[in-house]
C-alpha cells in the first residue's frame, strides 16, 4: 500500500496516479493512466494503443489492470472517464469491465460539438 503523499510531482510516490504500459519486443505499443483529480478519491483513466496491435485484447487487459490498481493499490474509490458516444467498441469495452454510464455531456473543442457520455466504476466500497 502506498505511503507517501508529500511529494505529489513524482507519479511512483503516490497513492492516486499510475501509468501502465504495454509492450511487445522493447517497443511500448499501449498505455493507460490514472489519474487523480484535484485530490479527491476520484482518478480519471485514459487509455492508448498503437492501430496496428488494437483488436487483440489489449485494451481489455490494460483497462482490467488499471482497476485492478485502483481497488488493490490506489486510495481511490472511484475511476470515470469520458468517452465519445460513436466511440461503439470503446464504450462495448468500458462496459465489459464494468463501467457503468453516469452522465451525457456536450463537449466543445475547437467550435466542435462532440456527444459524449461519463462512465465510472466504484474501485472501492
Amino acid at each position: 500500500m502506498c505511503n507517501n503523499r508529500h511529494n505529489k510531482s513524482c507519479v511512483n510516490q503516490t497513492c492516486g496516479n499510475v501509468i501502465l504500459l504495454a509492450k511487445y519486443l522493447d517497443k511500448i505499443i499501449g498505455l493507460v493512466t490514472v489519474q487523480n483529480l484535484d485530490d479527491s478519491d476520484l482518478g480519471e483513466l485514459g487509455i492508448a494503443i498503437i492501430k496496428k496491435y488494437w483488436n487483440y485484447g489489449l485494451g481489455t487487459d490494460l483497462v482490467k489492470e488499471a482497476i485492478h490498481w485502483g481497488s488493490s493499490y490506489s486510495n481511490l474509490s472511484t475511476i470515470a472517464l469520458i468517452v465519445e458516444k460513436r466511440n461503439h467498441a470503446a464504450v462495448h469495452l468500458y462496459q465489459k469491465c464494468g463501467f457503468i454510464f453516469s452522465k451525457k455531456r456536450l463537449i466543445n473543442i475547437h467550435e466542435n460539438y462532440h456527444s459524449t457520455y461519463e462512465m465510472n466504476i466504484k474501485v472501492k466500497k
